[in-house]
């Protein structure tokens, strides 16, 4: 195995931070900066699990930060509670539903209360 000298190992970690600086960090923010997000500004949101954790977060995120009207399917039905009174709080607009996701008939039943709540769901 060759040995590598400390000019070899400088140089070539030099590089590779001037790659990183100045080709792969520019075209990441130009992508990023290029897409076209869509906007949920006024549209409806449906979010399961938002008692608790990311779910919780997202229906804030969706709700406080993007504008839309989030529906709440959570089996804990105190915690969704808590997370739309948290929104509605800070100008959002959410309610809550007490959902088992894994039974079908349960989350027909919240999608048609949904659509006559909040209006159609989807593009």
């Amino acid at each position: 195995m060759a040995k590598i000298s400390w000019k070899e190992r400088f140089y070539s970690s030099l590089g590779m931070l001037l790659h990183v600086l100045f080709v792969a960090c520019p075209l990441d923010f130009w992508y990023w900066f290029r897409s076209n997000l869509k906007s949920v500004n006024g549209r409806t949101v449906v979010i399961t699990g938002a008692a608790s954790g990311i779910g919780k977060r997202l229906a804030e995120l969706f709700a406080i930060d993007l504008g839309a009207k989030v529906a709440i399917l959570d089996i804990n039905h105190p915690g969704a509670q808590e997370t739309v009174e948290e929104i509605v709080e800070s100008g959002g607009i959410a309610q809550c539903w007490k959902c088992d996701i894994s039974q079908v008939e349960e989350v027909n039943e919240c999608a048609r209360q949904i659509n006559a709540i909040f209006g159609t769901m989807g593009t």
